[in-house]
């Protein structure tokens, strides 16, 4: 009874060995990017400084790549913990339905996780598009100084946007950017 305790600790001892440091090292991420992470962060500055073209487009990708790398990340981890309790043979010690459970878990899991890559990149793609089809208006937009408007882009409001703002002697004007991709003509 000893061997098999002696045993039992040992098996957890190697997998706590395998995965320690992939745990550690995803918890050091997380927690930098939670506690230091500098694009959450709100500006020392009372006055609000002009924002870039794109810039809630660009905090928007950022937060999309993060999740993406927590799908990825358990695409990767779950399968490296079921073929170790594989190999260590803990299926068999954890009962007849336990490889069932674990596989019906494995499924939903990877599931889950793959649906939620392929919404995330498909909306990643759009954003992306967003993001430059901006950033070529509002550096358009920009010329327009040397006639005398003031260009402001990116201005929050409490439900979105606005994109690009003008303000010269003709009036205001704002500025909403769409990015859509030419259709191939049939010659």
């Amino acid at each position: 009874l000893l061997d098999c305790h002696m045993e039992n600790a040992l098996q957890l001892a190697i997998i706590f060995a395998m995965f320690a440091p992939l745990f550690v090292a995803f918890g050091i991420v997380t927690v930098l990017d939670r506690v230091k992470g500098e694009h959450r962060k709100k500006s020392p500055f009372s006055r609000k400084v002009s924002r870039y073209p794109g810039y809630s487009l660009s905090e928007k990708i950022l937060d999309l790549q993060e999740k993406m790398f927590g799908s990825l990340f358990a695409l990767i981890l779950f399968p490296c913990l079921l073929v170790t309790f594989a190999i260590l043979g803990w299926f068999n010690v954890l009962g007849k339905w336990m490889p069932w459970c674990v596989g019906i878990a494995y499924l939903a899991v990877v599931s889950y996780a793959i649906v939620s890559l392929i919404r995330s990149s498909n909306l990643l793609i759009r954003h992306r598009r967003g993001f430059k089809g901006e950033l070529i208006v509002g550096f358009g937009l920009e010329r327009l100084r040397e006639h005398g408007y003031k260009v402001f882009h990116d201005i929050p409001l409490e439900r979105g946007n606005v994109d690009h703002v003008l303000v010269g002697q003709a009036g205001v004007f704002a500025v909403e950017t769409k990015y859509a991709r030419k259709h191939k003509r049939d010659e």
